[in-house]
């Protein structure tokens, strides 16, 4: 028995009627542009979806890693991290910045005239007393010259002191200085005959010359 071709082999219905109908679902070689025209809004929708999806990924890894910077931030007070990223992703940007943590530790006041640690008691400051200089008043110096019926006496006021300058007797008369003190002076004046006498008296009395005469005899 020899072998058959393949021009042997009847055609069978079957066969035909799927080809005629996967002929027909097939689109013309004419209406290619418009077949594609109908698929490229499709596939513009398509790649804004790819790229929002890649966007939304990338944003939510940068809030997870400034999430992470913020956490450990917290934990240190003493180190404050700045964290800022940026993801550029076509289509989409997204930047996220990371609260910093202060660095500056707190200071605690001491008030005036307390304690602080590690040391003793901090008195007040107490300014010292202020003493002013008085300047005593200076009067000038006073000359007077007081007369009796005996003579007469001179004396000087200066300084608060009492100064004898001259005890002068008249004729006939003696002088005589009883007392001569800084405050006071005392000058007797006795006639020759012995029968008649003057007593001259000078003293200081609130910082005035004040004088005392007596005549006798």
């Amino acid at each position: 028995m020899s072998p058959r071709s393949i021009d042997d082999f009847e055609p069978d219905p079957i066969d035909d009627a799927i080809g005629r109908s996967l002929r027909d679902l097939a689109p013309r070689a004419d209406d290619t542009d418009e077949v594609l025209g109908a698929l490229e809004p499709r596939a513009i929708r398509a790649r804004r979806r790819h790229r929002v999806g890649r966007a939304a990924s990338a944003a939510a890894v940068v809030t997870l890693v400034a999430g992470l910077g913020a956490l450990a931030a917290a934990n240190d007070p003493d180190r404050g991290v700045p964290f800022a990223a940026t993801t550029t992703v076509p289509g989409a940007t997204t930047s996220t910045t990371s609260t910093t943590a202060p660095t500056t530790a707190p200071t605690t006041g001491v008030p005036v005239g307390g304690t602080t640690p590690g040391s003793g008691t901090t008195p007040d400051a107490t300014p010292a007393p202020t003493t002013g200089t008085t300047t005593p008043t200076t009067l000038p110096a006073e000359e007077r010259t007081f007369t009796s019926d005996g003579g007469s006496v001179w004396v000087r006021l200066e300084g608060g002191t009492l100064t004898l300058i001259a005890a002068t007797p008249n004729a006939d008369y003696t002088a005589e200085i009883v007392d001569e003190r800084a405050d006071r002076v005392e000058v007797r004046f006795t006639s020759d005959d012995g029968d008649r006498e003057s007593r001259i008296r000078v003293r200081i009395e609130d910082g005035r010359i004040v004088d005392d005469i007596e005549n006798s005899g």
